[in-house]
């Protein structure tokens, strides 16, 4: 089951982005940039106001987390800013669920979703472009330092 995600979700949400994270960057993030990152974006007071600001999906079966999606209607589009699932649930359709049920979720307020995903990270750019998702074009980015090259895809809702 897809829901809404609550306070009471943020620890499961920082376990499973702690593994994931690691998961999906070792080849292209190095260790600390990554400790960095989760502790940033993943702590408590971001995910409060992410909670309450951003949307934010968990998927849950028999009262336990498997993956999380956070999300943001903006003026023209839909940022999926992440889709994270646990090891042993990927490979399942549950990506494709969160896909969908955000598709649904803005289908009134935006005509297309975005991602931005970090050249190198090929099972993510695999996964939305098995969905629809068209390459949009590169940029430079930096991650607490580490420089990085973006990739941005896009597709209608």
């Amino acid at each position: 089951m897809i829901r809404i995600a609550t306070k009471e979700d943020i620890g499961a949400i920082q376990l499973i982005a702690n593994i994931t994270l690691s998961q999906a960057y070792s080849e292209v993030m190095s260790p600390q940039t990554q400790e960095q990152f989760t502790e940033t974006h993943y702590s408590d007071e971001a995910l409060l106001e992410r909670i309450e600001k951003d949307r934010i999906l968990v998927a849950e079966d028999d009262g336990l987390v498997h993956g999380f999606s956070i999300y943001q209607v903006r003026e023209e589009d839909t940022r999926i800013y992440a889709i994270y699932i646990l090891p042993k649930y990927q490979k399942q359709g549950l990506g494709k669920d969160f896909v969908k049920e955000i598709a649904k979720r803005v289908k009134k307020e935006s005509k297309y979703l975005v991602v931005e995903i970090e050249n190198g990270n090929k099972t993510a750019e695999a996964f939305y472009k098995n969905l629809g998702f068209e390459l949009e074009g590169f940029s430079p980015d930096e991650v607490f330092g580490q420089p990085f090259k973006t990739i941005k895809l896009k597709r209608a809702i």
